[in-house]
């Protein structure tokens, strides 16, 4: 009999370990949490299905309560070049403290989930320090001993020395058995992709099969059937419905079958199977889909943020005609791994969104954006991002536009020193703006901040005048002149 119930133990784990269908959660993160303000989390779910009308879904889960309770969002993709399998939701910030959250998506059978981190070993663990990894119909399941063997669902957590699960059936109680030679068991397998094969999946089984196996954790050969190892114990627990069970991670990397971990990937893939025993043979019941866990709760503490910077920014080429395409592009690191809230490409006034070509902030992403059509004359550029506390800008810097009639359009020109600002940079205070060679109307100038956005505009006489900066923070601005139908820039540096 020993022998005849291992080989239906491997026979109870689902195939899913063969056909992985489950979505991918990649580059999970969030903008800098100013107090009071939105914080917009990211998150990549790749391996999406193909087709116009696209299932996955993603929500995504934060909790202000020290994970208490946690509050559910829906997420929406990103309609955004460079963000094409990006979902996104925001949230306020609270006055303070830290701010857990985790993000799950689904691809309408199969799920991918972070979950909560149970910091305190609490045990058991409660609904709020559990992720659902896996949804599972009632009566789906051709039991003929009952509805205990029918799964309704699956969740995963960790903390810093153990994996939990929990398990839900269709019924009030977990059985082991029935008469005197039925039995019945419930398993919850995991399997480490980095594993230097599928061969081997880990289970903790709640099972009492007499001189054959008790709860605790195996080591289960999916190809021959052989007794499943024990190399370790579990702590299980039932209530009503629900069953959960949790291991030490230390019993799971002792064993060099599992594989490295935490692996780079940081993710192993879990499901739930049910299965009865007898002195005759047996049978699989139930088992739930795949899944993906990702052993990560992401989180931030309101407030902390380190400033991202800027690199490498750049227009290829510098010069060109109104139909050329020029390239902008700027290299955004940021060692919080903050998403940019703002990414900007500033020309004159305009201003420009970028894309990027990975959602890896710390090791720095490149945005760019290709552009033409721009009137012929020198123009003036920058790139402007904002982390959501901290906005940082490049130098400014130019590219000319050739075309007929470029003198006659800017009789107002930089390069002859008709347009001039000094000092420049300011420290606060005032800087004066000299106009030579100008007659006639009054002059308007507008300032404009990195955003693009307008702050000032002045019309004044067409000689020298001075411009207060006083009221304006530090960072660079744009100086536009008009006059007589044409347009100058310089740029202003105000400097702390």
């Amino acid at each position: 009999m020993t022998r005849r119930v291992a080989a239906l133990v491997v026979l109870s784990l689902p195939a899913w370990l063969s056909a992985w269908t489950a979505p991918e959660l990649t580059c999970v993160c969030h903008s800098a949490p100013a107090p009071g303000s939105p914080v917009e989390v990211n998150a990549d779910c790749s391996n999406l299905p193909a087709g116009p009308s696209l299932p996955t879904t993603a929500k995504l889960f934060y909790s202000l309560d020290q994970q208490a309770s946690w509050t559910e969002l829906n997420m929406s993709r990103l309609p955004l070049p460079g963000f094409d399998s990006t979902f996104a939701a925001s949230f306020t910030a609270p006055a303070g403290g830290p701010v857990p959250y985790y993000v799950r998506s689904d691809n309408g059978t199969c799920l991918a989930t972070q979950a909560p981190f149970n910091s305190g070993n609490t045990w058991p663990p409660g609904d709020n320090l559990v992720a659902r990894a896996a949804f599972d119909s009632t009566g789906d399941v051709a039991s003929p001993e009952g509805p205990w063997l029918d799964l309704t669902g699956a969740w995963v957590g960790w903390s810093g020395d153990r994996f939990y699960v929990a398990l839900t059936n269709n019924h009030t109680g977990w059985p082991t058995s029935s008469g005197l030679f039925t039995w019945f068991a419930y398993s919850f397998g995991f399997s480490n992709p980095a594993a230097r094969s599928d061969t081997w999946v880990f289970a903790p089984i709640f099972a009492s099969v007499p001189l054959v196996m008790d709860p605790g954790l195996f080591a289960i050969n999916r190809y021959t059937g052989a007794m499943p190892e024990r190399i370790g114990n579990i702590d299980y627990q039932t209530s009503g419905n629900r069953l959960v069970m949790r291991c030490l991670i230390s019993d799971l990397t002792a064993d060099d079958r599992f594989g490295p971990w935490p692996s780079d990937d940081g993710w192993l893939a879990v499901a739930a199977s049910t299965q009865t025993i007898t002195t005759g043979g047996g049978s699989p019941r139930d088992s739930t889909n795949p899944a993906r866990f990702y052993v990560r709760t992401p989180g931030f503490t309101v407030g902390q943020n380190r400033s991202p910077a800027l690199s490498q920014p750049r227009v290829v080429p510098t010069s060109g005609t109104p139909e050329t395409d020029f390239w902008f592009s700027v290299r955004y690191t940021d060692a919080d791994s903050n998403l940019p809230v703002t990414r900007s490409l500033v020309v004159d006034s305009d201003t420009f969104l970028l894309s990027p070509n990975h959602h890896r902030y710390w090791v720095g992403s490149l945005f760019d954006t290709y552009r033409s059509g721009f009137a012929p004359g020198l123009h003036w550029f920058h790139f402007s991002f904002d982390d959501g506390m901290a906005t940082v800008t490049s130098p400014a810097d130019t590219f000319r536009v050739e075309g007929a009639g470029v003198e006659e359009a800017a009789p107002l020109s930089i390069d002859d020193c008709r347009f001039s600002i000094a000092p420049n940079p300011v420290a606060g205070g005032t800087a004066t703006l000299r106009v030579q060679g100008v007659k006639g109307p009054r002059v308007q100038v507008q300032v404009c901040d990195a955003a693009g956005r307008l702050v000032r505009c002045l019309s004044v006489p067409n000689s020298s005048f001075p411009l207060d900066c006083s009221a304006l923070s530090s960072g660079v601005y744009v100086v536009r002149l008009h006059y007589a139908g044409s347009t100058a820039t310089a740029p202003l540096l105000i400097l702390p």
